[in-house]
């Protein structure tokens, strides 16, 4: 299965990851932050690049380096 993290805000892929197995979120979680394409085995994460983080202002937050 691949996890693809990508920017929610630019739409920016950050990262391509493979693994047989996603288990680490509360389904709360899962379904803020995650969509699956179960037909060919992918699921896109949101997060944030670094220059998102620090157009919105949120670099330093807690949660945001």
């Amino acid at each position: 299965m691949k996890l693809y993290y990508i920017c929610e805000c630019c739409q920016q892929l950050l990262s391509e990851i493979e693994m047989d197995e996603v288990d680490s979120l509360t389904p709360q979680g899962r379904q803020d932050i995650i969509s699956m394409n179960q037909g060919i085995s992918e699921i896109y994460i949101n997060s944030l690049c670094a220059e998102c983080i620090n157009a919105l202002g949120l670099e330093g937050q807690e949660g945001y380096y």
